[in-house]
């Protein structure tokens, strides 16, 4: 089978939905495939912890209880189940840390974001899990804008976002938030009081990054307001390398001189803000009108933006 995800068309033997399938019948760019994985990691490798091992072409990754991953060159990811292993599982983390690897290995800066055309380009939201991102992603996508990418958001050298997974995983809480019935929406793994919302699969062209919003929970004890920060020069530079997605792979890849160019290039030409929302009570509709409204401060077009 073969979907369509960051600009590549990924060959797969499990099922990937929520990828957008590809049905132009050309040569895929990425081959994921199920065959045996070394138990004892890369024979040379320049990171080496526990169950995570980075060379320069490589990145093997141990997930006890779901698999063990080998992803090599930006152009395969090999997977070995282990017994037991469940399909969303093993969907969970080919879509996340084994594409997240891949899509450094192919150059990009890839950071743990989520991407929402506004305008004619694109709006980041990022931030460490349960921060908000997808939240506030879907409170635009219900004003009618479109989410181009939910958690990880590949750039490409000229600054672009590339068009990532057509759904959103959501707490229940927030589905409880939005007024969206859990009804039909599977867990993303068992167990897991987190659902998939999918979107209307859209093949979305490079976008330029006009904004990037990093956002953080402030301490469940103090007010519930929002704090407001933009963010200029070094600062901004600063938030991108430190929300990078899974950055840790970086050094034994070789990429860490790359990497700080591409943030400093994006840093260069983006308007950023440090949003600090609150805990508990977090409204995420007031959260996205003070950033159409800083946007429209800075002259940015906030319409939808696409028919």
């Amino acid at each position: 089978m073969h979907y369509r995800a960051y600009n590549l068309v990924i060959e797969s033997p499990l099922p990937l939905a929520p990828l957008s399938a590809d049905e132009t019948g050309g040569t895929p760019d990425i081959v994921i495939r199920q065959a045996s994985v070394a138990t004892d990691g890369l024979p040379v490798a320049r990171n080496r912890r526990a169950f995570a091992h980075v060379g320069e072409n490589a990145v093997w990754l141990d997930v006890k209880g779901v698999a063990r991953f080998l992803i090599e060159r930006g152009e395969t990811i090999t997977f070995e189940p282990y017994a037991g292993a469940d399909d969303d599982s093993l969907r969970l983390y080919l879509l996340g840390s084994g594409l997240g690897a891949l899509l450094h290995q192919r150059g990009h800066l890839v950071l743990h974001a989520n991407a929402v055309q506004v305008g004619d380009g694109a709006v980041l939201f990022a931030g460490v899990s349960g921060a908000g991102k997808s939240t506030t992603a879907a409170v635009f996508h219900q004003q009618g804008y479109r989410v181009i990418a939910d958690d990880v958001t590949a750039v490409d050298g000229e600054g672009r976002a590339l068009g990532g997974s057509p759904h959103l995983k959501l707490w229940e809480d927030a589905l409880d938030q939005l007024k969206i019935g859990k009804d039909g929406l599977a867990p993303i793994r068992c167990q897991v009081r987190k659902f998939s919302f999918p979107l209307v699969p859209v093949i979305s062209a490079p976008l330029p990054i006009r904004a990037v919003y990093f956002l953080a929970a402030r301490n469940e004890h103090e007010e519930h307001q929002f704090e407001f920060h933009p963010l200029e020069g070094i600062a901004k530079f600063n938030q991108l390398k430190a929300n990078t997605y899974r950055r840790n792979f970086l050094e034994g890849l070789g990429l860490k001189p790359r990497h700080l160019q591409l943030c400093s290039r994006m840093a260069q030409n983006i308007v950023a803000a440090r949003i600090v929302r609150p805990s508990r009570e977090f409204n995420a509709v007031q959260l996205v009108e003070r950033v159409l409204e800083h946007l429209r401060q800075k002259g940015l077009d906030t319409s939808p933006g696409h028919e």
